[in-house]
């Protein structure tokens, strides 16, 4: 028997694959938010079908983290862990700051996604994607290319894994900076347009880190859309002027990292 709350999770799944194909910027914005809802049910369905209750005593349901950390404590272990949270933080971000998402980021989190929801259900809940939603959503995973090959075996490229994370967080601390600066930030800008805009809302990058920065998105790009596999030394080199800028973010916002 499948629980409604797996069926529910399937569901918010295909309205995922639904936007992701669209691609509108509201579209992006749903395949985000309809992907981390849907891995949340399925976490959640895990630690009911665990024996444990996903309700609290005032009716609500157990939250995102909480469900996590109840399984990890079971001594379950999720090597997707860093990146479901990062998909997370970003529907934090889009849900409350209206926040837009770029074409790039949509790919990343619908593949992977897909990735932790096939190998989630087989290996911790007895089920199989293929038989739980439409063979034509199946269709855009089956070709190697089509979103985001190395996502695929991100937990054996740390490196690469830790430079995504890098790059999000980015982005999510600057148009947090630029918003609280009171400018607009409905708009996805370039990466060269949007550190020219810190530069004169007052973060110090210089020329050096700057070209270093969009570098470093380019070849994020590069990795995203190929089979291609920067050296560790080509990542830490870029990743370097990257956490320089983010921590200069995160000190105007008041952020620690506690």
């Amino acid at each position: 028997m499948i629980s409604p709350l797996l069926k529910n999770a399937m569901e918010m799944f295909e309205h995922a694959i639904e936007h992701y194909m669209a691609d509108g910027d509201r579209d992006r914005k749903l395949t985000v938010l309809h992907c981390d809802q849907a891995i949340e049910l399925i976490i959640k369905d895990k630690v009911r079908d665990s024996g444990a209750s996903v309700f609290l005593k005032n009716g609500q349901t157990i939250t995102y983290y909480d469900a996590i950390k109840l399984l990890e404590d079971k001594g379950l272990k999720i090597p997707e862990k860093p990146n479901l949270e990062l998909m997370h933080d970003q529907r934090n971000v889009i849900q409350h700051k209206g926040a837009q998402v770029s074409q790039s980021d949509a790919e990343f989190y619908v593949q992977m996604s897909f990735d932790f929801i096939k190998r989630f259900m087989k290996e911790e809940l007895n089920q199989n994607i293929e038989n739980m939603i439409n063979n034509q959503y199946l269709e855009i995973f089956n070709v190697k290319t089509a979103v985001l090959p190395i996502s695929q075996n991100i937990s054996e490229y740390p490196d690469i894994s830790t430079m995504l994370m890098h790059s999000r967080e980015f982005e999510v601390l600057a148009y947090m900076y630029l918003e609280s600066k009171g400018q607009n930030t409905q708009q996805v800008f370039p990466i060269s347009k949007l550190i020219q805009k810190l530069r004169t809302s007052g973060i110090k990058i210089n020329v050096e880190d700057k070209y270093k920065i969009v570098h470093f998105f380019s070849l994020r790009n590069k990795i995203a859309h190929t089979d291609y596999v920067p050296t560790e030394l080509e990542i830490k080199l870029l990743t370097r002027a990257i956490r320089k800028v983010n921590m200069k973010i995160k000190i105007k916002l008041g952020i620690t990292d506690e």
